[in-house]
């Protein structure tokens, strides 16, 4: 076992596991990962922390954000968005649509959380930030989508 693995298993449980930043202050997370960092040779040492996994999973999604904005960059694209609520929060789903090699490839640009009133123009706002993000001109975009739910 080496750091490398240590930081990997960390950022798995987070991205693919979906389990929260905080997992890494569970006891049972502690008593099993403690032992494996006190064991490592003083010069690799380091702590795991919600802030610290959050910083072992940065570069790789800053990789996959530049390889996905370099996949959109000049493609026609449709808009697909979508709110949901759960336990008091909201959420609006961001994704691309778009055809290559005869398939249909959809990418969620970002799941951001909502905290002003759900009006049209705050929605707007939103999707245009998301899009910006990965260099997408809203103008650009082909079609759009929603689920045709109350904004309220």
């Amino acid at each position: 076992m080496n750091g490398r693995l240590l930081k990997d298993a960390c950022a798995t449980s987070v991205t693919i596991d979906a389990r929260p930043f905080t997992i890494v202050q569970d006891v049972g997370f502690r008593l099993v990962f403690d032992p494996i960092l006190e064991a490592l040779p003083a010069a690799k040492k380091f702590a795991i922390s919600a802030d610290t996994v959050r910083e072992f999973i940065r570069p790789k999604a800053q990789k996959l954000k530049a390889k996905l904005k370099k996949e959109l960059n000049g493609r026609v694209l449709s808009l697909k968005v979508d709110r949901v609520s759960r336990l008091n929060r909201c959420f609006l789903g961001v994704n691309v649509q778009y055809i290559e090699n005869g398939q249909v490839c959809i990418r969620t640009l970002g799941v951001p959380e909502l905290t002003g009133r759900h009006t049209g123009e705050n929605l707007r706002d939103v999707i245009i930030e998301v899009s910006e993000e990965y260099d997408i001109n809203i103008k650009k975009v082909y079609t759009s989508t929603t689920n045709n739910g109350s904004s309220s």
